[in-house]
């Protein structure tokens, strides 16, 4: 348990396989544990976890998680799927040796980490198992982006603003 309440939402190993990254929907943290040895699990905070305004009985916050091969996280903040529960919100990279998450800095193509908080940038994010790169799915104010980890660039990778319910990256790419 990494904080005083635990929902553990989306879930990716590291390419190497040595840690598992658990989105704690609650708490608003990253988990990442250790599976040889979990006494050596932490927290990485991501952002506070409050209730939906719209719907208080909603709780926004880490939701969904993707592993890097150059030991970051890609997490993006929603509501657990459900009438009136969005399961957009913002996107955060996360430092795995830091242990501190922060907003991309150079993703305004895609339309991410520039607009104030306020705006959704981000649903859901993938990678394949080697962890070479990252898709952010497209929200209300962004569209689907690609993340290299290998020229650290954001590419949009569909014009204007859509919705895409879920996507999946095939594990080998």
């Amino acid at each position: 348990k990494s904080g005083t309440s635990s929902e553990f939402t989306g879930l990716a190993l590291t390419p190497d396989g040595s840690k598992l990254l658990a989105a704690n929907l609650l708490d608003g943290t990253l988990a990442v544990i250790n599976p040889d040895n979990p006494s050596a699990t932490y927290a990485i905070p991501i952002a506070a976890a409050y209730a939906n305004p719209n719907n208080p009985a909603c709780t926004i916050g880490p939701l969904y998680v993707a592993a890097t091969s150059n030991g970051q996280a890609f997490v993006t903040s929603g509501g657990m799927p459900a009438a009136g529960c969005p399961a957009e919100g913002l996107t955060y990279v996360a430092n795995l040796q830091g242990r501190a998450a922060t907003r991309p800095s150079n993703a305004s193509a895609c339309g991410i980490g520039y607009l104030p908080n306020l705006y959704t940038d981000g649903q859901g994010v993938e990678s394949p198992a080697d962890g070479s790169f990252v898709l952010i799915g497209g929200s209300s104010y962004s569209g689907m982006c690609l993340y290299s980890v290998q020229n650290n660039t954001y590419t949009p990778i569909a014009a204007g603003t859509e919705y895409y319910w879920g996507i999946s990256v095939a594990a080998d790419g």
